[in-house]
């Protein structure tokens, strides 16, 4: 069978080809803006990005991995908020406790 080119032609799609080739463009126009505007090169991260599919893939394995490395200290987090609150409530009464108590001084002393 002689395949002609009109056969090969019909059989590409230049659409997606175009688009891509658009990402593509758009994409590394992104990384070098971001390049500049924070001095983080972001494809050692976000290599081999070829399409808005691979970019959200990506961006969803690395928000895996970032909730993976904090749920353990979730739980540390939760004990420990109780405690701080409780420590910041103490210390609110005995600074307005100590000032009022400096204030009475003062007033006594100078009065």
């Amino acid at each position: 069978m002689v395949v002609r080119e009109c056969d090969l032609v019909r059989n590409i799609d230049f659409a997606s080809m175009t688009i891509k080739s658009q990402f593509t463009d758009i994409w590394q126009v992104a990384v070098q803006q971001y390049k500049t505007d924070t001095g983080v090169d972001i494809t050692s991260v976000l290599n081999d990005v070829d399409s808005p599919e691979t970019l959200l893939n990506r961006i969803d394995q690395h928000h895996r991995k970032f909730k993976a490395f904090f749920k353990p200290k979730k739980n540390v987090r939760d004990g420990i908020g109780p405690v701080l609150n409780c420590i910041q409530v103490l210390s609110d009464v005995v600074g307005q406790s100590s000032a009022a108590v400096g204030f009475k001084l003062f007033k006594t002393k100078n009065g």
